[in-house]
């Protein structure tokens, strides 16, 4: 028996189903090949013609390129990157500068009193402008913290003539605010508020006759 007989036995209608069903339902044809040549050619089109889908990809891969050549990392970035995340980031006034209108003394003692009003409450902090004299002369300056009670003292002495004085130019020129004929009708000891930031008090002693005048002003 030869090899091909002994093949041909083997084929039967069973087999020969068996072998069919494994074929596709549509086998490739020469008109189904001509069909997926040109799929193929439209594909080849679309990613290589000019402002196809490759073009596409390559522009944004320029911009992409553009912003790192723009703002290239520098080793100061990086170590600067690196002290943030390891909290060590140095701080200065020069990298934080302060906003116009920073905090100054004269803000602080006008916000002081705005908080404390005219009721006196807690303690100012302010060192009191407190002299005694025999002689004439002034006392000591005195700032008060804007909108908060003051109280002032001119006590003492025989023959005194004295006046409370003011002056809005650090000083440079003063002004009477209580005459010596007013201090004069008043107690010894009394309140007065300014409301200005940055003004300035003192006591001015012009004559005294005998004994000792104590000046005090504070908050």
């Amino acid at each position: 028996m030869t090899l091909r007989n002994a093949f041909a036995d083997l084929a039967t209608d069973e087999t020969l189903q068996d072998v069919l069903a494994k074929l596709p339902a549509a086998p490739a044809t020469a008109g189904g090949q001509a069909t997926g040549n040109a799929s193929l050619a439209q594909i080849v089109t679309l990613l290589t013609s000019e402002g196809g889908y490759l073009d596409g990809v390559e522009t944004l891969l320029a911009a992409v390129r553009d912003k790192l050549i723009a703002s290239p990392a520098t080793d100061a970035k990086v170590e600067a990157v690196r002290a943030l995340l390891a909290g060590t980031l140095a701080i200065s006034a020069a990298a934080l500068p302060l906003p116009a209108g920073a905090a100054s003394a004269a803000r602080q003692d006008l916000q002081l009193g705005l908080l404390a009003g005219t009721s006196g409450l807690g303690q100012s902090g302010k060192t009191p402008a407190a002299s005694q004299r025999t002689t004439a002369g002034v006392g000591d300056a005195f700032t008060p913290i804007a909108g908060r009670t003051m109280n002032l003292v001119c006590s003492g002495g025989s023959g005194v003539v004295a006046q409370l004085e003011r002056s809005f130019d650090n000083g440079a020129t003063w002004y009477v605010k209580i005459s010596d004929a007013l201090r004069a009708a008043t107690p010894e000891t009394f309140t007065d508020t300014e409301t200005e930031v940055g003004v300035q008090y003192r006591w001015n002693v012009t004559a005294i006759a005998s004994g000792t005048v104590t000046l005090r002003i504070s908050q």
